[in-house]
């Protein structure tokens, strides 16, 4: 399993997940599987973006670290 361990079992950003997705939808003909594939992977990256952007909202008070959003 990839993605970054923080030590409590949580594992944040899950590559495997994006790539069986991303696997579904190459080889998906039908519309409405695409559609809700596509759905949930976008999902699943938002959910993952989230999860990034307060980890490093986290890091950035704890450590008084200015982060740039550009």
């Amino acid at each position: 399993m990839h993605g970054i361990n923080f030590g409590n079992g949580v594992l944040m950003f899950n590559p495997e997940l994006v790539e069986v997705l991303s696997e579904k939808l190459a080889s998906e003909a039908d519309p409405q599987k695409l559609h809700e594939l596509n759905a949930l992977l976008q999902a699943v990256i938002k959910e993952d973006l989230e999860e990034i952007r307060l980890r490093l909202a986290f890091l950035a008070k704890t450590w008084g670290i200015r982060v740039d959003r550009g």
